[in-house]
């Protein structure tokens, strides 16, 4: 089934608890102008990162966060701080300057593909930044932000669309 981006918006605020869902999304990845560890320049220009990732929109952070904690024999005493950026209109959609993103804790990144000049090519890691967290955990707990205009299909409720 087909989907414009509008109707896309509408099925995800309509969405009710947590839920997992799949989407197929086309980044820009951000990438470090020098290599990590060897200071020399980025080869790549014009990459583009293509991802199939499912996991779970609707749910709350915090909670995640405080129950990897637990698993790992920590105290659950982790608390969110307020977004740098846009505002939740539910728990899984952020509002930012007339944009919406859906907000995806990651289950699985099932595959992603970088392409440079719609060719696939490697990435060399030195080139990617690392990721922080405060979250004090072993295993993070992955939480991304995916622009609508990044999706180009989504699985969420056993029906699969893509997105026009």
């Amino acid at each position: 089934m087909l989907l414009t981006k509008k109707e896309l918006l509408a099925k995800l605020m309509e969405a009710k608890g947590a839920k997992p869902i799949t989407i197929v999304s086309k980044t820009t990845p951000k990438l470090l102008k020098k290599h990590r560890d060897s200071g020399e320049p980025c080869p790549y220009s014009n990459v583009s990162k293509v991802s199939r990732t499912n996991g779970m929109m609707n749910f709350d952070y915090e909670k995640a966060v405080n129950r990897q904690l637990v698993r790992e024999g920590k105290e659950d005493n982790f608390e969110a701080v307020e977004r740098k950026w846009g505002k939740h209109i539910t728990r899984g959609i952020i509002e930012h300057k007339g944009k919406y993103y859906l907000q995806l804790k990651v289950q699985n990144a099932i595959e992603s593909v970088y392409l440079q000049n719609d060719e696939r090519v490697e990435i060399d890691k030195g080139y990617l930044p690392k990721q922080s967290t405060k979250q004090g955990v072993k295993k993070e707990v992955i939480v991304r932000d995916y622009s609508l205009d990044n999706i180009s299909s989504i699985k969420i409720g056993g029906e699969s669309y893509d997105i026009v």
